[in-house]
């Protein structure tokens, strides 16, 4: 084996028969492994575990030594026959969350064999460590801490042997899957861990706390987090909430203390300022800006463009973010105002901007910098290590990389450690001491380079002509160019800031995707109104039609009144937007995310097709039964009070259910839920159909229409499905892929579960399982994979047909609406809850989404199944209110009358057959051309005069079809 190798970690569950006696009378041995160290180590193993409880509990901040004692042991310390006290310390377990677990003082005392039976060694170095805490009489135990009076770790000398023993409160289990044995499982794990390191003499490779103590830091920051852990709740933007707060919270608390103790000297203040206030170099959401503001710092926030988060922050925060592309090869007019004399300059993962760090201090005359680098970038391109060699240094390489605090592998020689060495030698280079710092902050990109002193051995003008000759070769190559948000051709001046003005680039290839797909989203909503048609009887065929597309212009008319801004404002509720954007007005010229690259104004008419085609198939509901006219007045009502809201919840950042971490890719909630519950909602309103159940089943009249309906609506799915990834991206295109593989699933399951039945192989039945396995797969389209798609077409087809009987509870609807759309969207919200992958969904890594039950997120299947519950029950609530409302004056009332039904919608209400039969011959001439027709068939048939005759069953069916009269004109 290996020397530097840790022997694998093979704990035991404790013999009953085992020849080593407990400690003492109620002692309980529970767990124990082989001791891969001897004897002496045992002491640094646990006076390691006894100084830092947070490496072992995540629910515990540090420890705080109390008193040490080697005499005058407190009483409740337990004594054994066979080993003495040696050492007692008294310490105190300080939580990481206060407000909700208590702090607790404990006693953690080492044991030394007592008996001659020992050998030296035994005798010599501790054996035992005993953990008792102190509680008060009828007081409980913290969460973080076991259940026990005390607690053992033991090493036994022969053969060398850990284990841990306790001594239980009452009632508490002791059994493998018990919480207890659990955790002693771990801490057995760790002293194991602990020992082999002291062994063979383990050094961390990264180091937290160089520069500010853990302890100033740690109690600031609790502090800290407890004023603006609200921000998790009010945050604005489609990133991770949890780690952008704590981050910056985290990055504030840090320079906080840091400008305390660089600048307390020349300051009289508790918490002491850069003398020329901070710059944050692109701030990005404004966080850790406002944060500073907000504690009385002065500075600057800076960005290319403005974000969502911006107009959220109070006034103060709000006039110290600014929107601006700096140049740092030349002098411009915004210098002498984000860079005063003693300015304190933040890059906080600045991209392009982080080598250019160092330089502009220096040449600013800044007071100092600190910079997060992530991603690698030199001064006019990406930083290569075989052509960017680290600028001159006093010492080698080696040694100096060692002093920075890298981490990792401890070889250096990684891409990203030899980046980090090529910045700290330019900030050498520039006159800055180096100096460097692990943050604590939830980030795997949190190591820090810190210039806050000068070089005292380097002349000023010395490092000011480095920097600028620095500035000149990159001026002389002509290869540096002021970033801009995204690549594109597309370039608006930013109009909402007062700030000087920014370009701001869309992507023309983005913008061209986008189009097309909200193209082919159109197309669905005339592929329901030939869906429908077809399934309806002749008289009935055209007014289908004609509500969906005159229902796509009332919701368009309705979206730029007010529609889009109730759903997509960014200022209302976390319930429904308010008007800032009504008619387009005071619409910016930004992308609708902060990781978007289209403009606003596209994503307006994007989603003015799915706010259309969502009413279209809500409204066919009133089938064979409605009036077209009362129809459209309904339809601008209920999107404003029902899809309006529930698209808020679902997709406006400022969302309940999108903050809550619901998942939605393209509408399976504010599309198909909604507008199935609405359907069930009129159906059980308007009544059954004249004649429902009395003149035998109803019929599609021309199937060729669904297939043609059907076949618009998948082709427009791609669009529906595959756009709302907002980018010609890899999420768009697996959206796509899990679009069709879903289509064909559940169309194939549909044909087969009627052929079960009828025997037939049913257009209609195929056509309706495909566009069941579309409804499902919506949803989850852009967080799955391609197997998981092919479940959500076979579920959604059965699911589908199965929930077509629940119209045997006593209403009607006609066209299966709630069937379809209504349990389509609930299955596929449910499956997305389950199946939904980071893997998948992250693709683009454009917005961080958490997966389902495949990713271990529990909590996410619970969370659609709320969101889809709360949809449902409001869209069926408020939309029976709207039609009892509307019914109370007899010209908004939508049911038609009882003659209407009978002669027609087309004919009656709106004076048109789908199809006109007046060029047609009459009924006498076509009688007599299908007896002709008929009649010379018979003739070519030796058994003519047989068939005629009626003797057989073909004769029999000849004779009405000689007497069916035509249809009428």
């Amino acid at each position: 084996m290996c020397a530097y190798q840790r022997p694998k970690f093979l704990p035991t569950i404790c013999s009953l028969d085992s020849p080593i006696h407990a400690l003492g009378e109620g002692w309980v041995p529970l767990i124990t492994c082989p001791a891969d160290f001897p004897i002496e180590i045992f002491e640094i193993a646990v006076t390691q575990l006894i100084h830092h409880p947070e490496y072992n509990s995540t629910l515990i901040l540090r420890s705080e030594l109390i008193s040490e004692s080697t005499s005058n042991f407190p009483e409740n310390i337990p004594a054994f026959d066979d080993f003495q006290r040696t050492r007692c310390l008294h310490r105190k377990l300080l939580p990481r969350r206060p407000g909700r677990d208590p702090s607790l003082e404990q006693y953690c005392t080492l044991y030394g064999a007592t008996t001659s039976q020992q050998t030296q060694d035994e005798i010599e170095f501790p054996q035992v460590l005993v953990l008792t805490p102190i509680v008060d009489a009828g007081s409980s135990l913290p969460y973080y801490h076991p259940a026990v009076f005390h607690l053992a770790f033991r090493y036994v000398h022969s053969p060398p042997t850990l284990r841990i023993e306790v001594l239980p409160l009452p009632g508490t289990p002791l059994d493998p899957n018990s919480r207890l044995y659990r955790t002693c499982l771990a801490l057995l794990d760790t002293v194991h861990r602990y020992g082999w390191g002291a062994m063979t003499n383990y050094k961390k490779r990264v180091m937290h706390d160089c520069l500010i103590p853990r302890e100033e830091y740690q109690d600031l920051y609790l502090s800290m987090r407890e004023r603006y852990k609200h921000l998790v709740d009010t945050w604005q933007e489609v990133t991770d909430p949890l780690k952008h707060v704590f981050e910056d919270i985290g990055i504030a608390t840090y320079l906080m203390l840091l400008w305390k103790d660089t600048f307390s000297e020349k300051s009289s203040e508790s918490w002491p300022q850069p003398p020329g206030g901070f710059l944050d170099f692109g701030c990005g959401n404004g966080l850790l800006t406002h944060i500073l503001v907000s504690e009385g710092y002065r500075g600057y926030g800076v960005d290319l463009r403005e974000r969502t988060s911006w107009t959220h922050y109070p006034e103060a925060t709000q006039s110290s973010l600014r929107v601006q592309a700096f140049n740092p090869t030349c002098e411009g007019p915004e210098s002498s105002r984000y860079f005063p004399p003693g300015v304190f300059i933040i890059g906080n993962h600045a991209d392009e901007l982080t080598p250019w760090l160092p330089v502009t201090a220096t040449l600013k005359n800044a007071s100092g910098y600190i910079s997060i680098p992530c991603c690698s970038w030199a001064f006019d391109s990406r930083y290569e290590r075989s052509s960017t060699p680290p600028f001159p240094l006093q010492q080698p390489t080696d040694e100096f990389a060692a002093s920075l605090n890298l981490g990792g592998d401890g070889s250096h020689k990684s891409s990203y450690s030899m980046y980090r060495i090529w910045l700290a030698s330019l900030s050498l280079h520039c006159g800055w001491e180096v100096e460097c710092e692990t943050l604590r902050i939830p980030s795997t990109r949190n190591w820090a380079l810190i210039g806050r002193r000068r070089i005292k051995t380097m002349e000023n003008s010395e490092s000011l002509g480095n920097a600028a000759a620095i500035v000149e070769g990159v001026i002389s190559r002509g290869l540096f160019k002021t970033r801009k948000p995204e690549a594109g051709d597309i370039v608006w001046g930013n109009s909402t800031n007062t700030s000087p003005p920014t370009e701001l680039v869309f992507n023309l290839g983005d913008n061209s995707f986008v189009l097309s797909s909200m193209s082919l989203v159109f197309l669905m909503t005339p592929g329901v109104g030939f869906f429908y048609s077809g399934l309806l009887r002749r008289k009935n065929a055209l007014s289908a039609v004609y509500v969906t597309m005159a229902a796509l212009a009332v919701v368009s008319i309705q979206w730029l009144l007010l529609g889009f801004s109730l759903t997509f404002s960014d200022e209302g509720s976390p319930f429904i937007g308010n008007l800032k954007y009504a008619m387009l007005v005071n619409v910016p010229i930004r992308p609708p995310t902060e990781t978007g690259r289209v403009p606003l104004t596209l994503y307006f008419i994007y989603q003015l097709m799915f706010a259309g085609v969502t009413a279209a198939i809500a409204i066919g509901a009133i089938a064979e039964r409605g009036r077209p006219g009362p129809v459209l007045i309904f339809v601008f009502i209920w999107t404003t009070l029902v899809y309006d809201p529930i698209a808020c919840w679902d997709w406006n950042t400022l969302g309940w259910t999108r903050r809550l971490g619901v998942l939605d890719f393209a509408g399976g909630i504010a599309v198909h839920i909604s507008s199935g519950a609405a359907a069930l909602a009129m159906s059980i309103y308007l009544g059954e159909r004249h004649g429902y159940g009395t003149e035998g089943p109803y019929k599609a009249n021309n199937t060729t229409h669904v297939v043609l309906g059907a076949v618009l609506m998948w082709f427009g799915w791609f669009g529906f499905n595959g756009g709302s990834a907002m980018s010609a991206n890899l999420v768009a295109i697996q959206a796509c892929i899990n679009t069709n593989i879903a289509a064909s699933a559940g169309g194939l399951t549909g044909v087969m579960l009627d052929y079960r039945i009828q025997k037939k192989w049913s257009a209609v039945s195929f056509c309706s399982g495909a566009i069941a396995g579309l409804i499902t797969i919506t949803p989850g389209s852009g967080f799955v994979g391609a197997p998981a798609a092919l479940l959500y077409g076979v579920l959604g087809g059965a699911g589908c047909n199965f929930s077509s009987q629940f119209k045997r509870l006593g209403y009607d609807d006609s066209l299966d609406i709630f069937a379809t759309h209504g349990m389509g969207g609930l299955i596929g919200s449910l499956l997305t809850g389950i199946f939904a992958q980071e893997s998948v969904a992250n693709l683009s890594s454009a917005t961080p989404v958490r997966g389902g039950w495949l990713d271990q997120n529990w909590k996410l299947f619970g969370l659609q199944a709320g969101a889809s519950a709360a949809a449902m029950v409001y869209s069926f609530a408020v939309t029976l209110i709207i039609l009892h409302v509307m019914g109370l004056h007899p010209l908004l009332d939508l049911r038609a009358s009882k003659e209407t039904q009978i002669l027609g919608i087309d004919d009656n209400e709106m004076g048109e057959p789908a199809m006109d039969y007046s060029d047609f011959p009459h009924a006498q001439n076509v009688a007599q051309i299908v007896s002709q027709a008929v009649n010379q068939a018979i003739g070519r048939n030796q058994a003519a005069n047989h068939i005629v005759g009626g003797q057989g069953q073909q004769g029999a069916q000849i004779q009405p079809l000689l007497q069916r009269p035509a249809p009428s004109p």
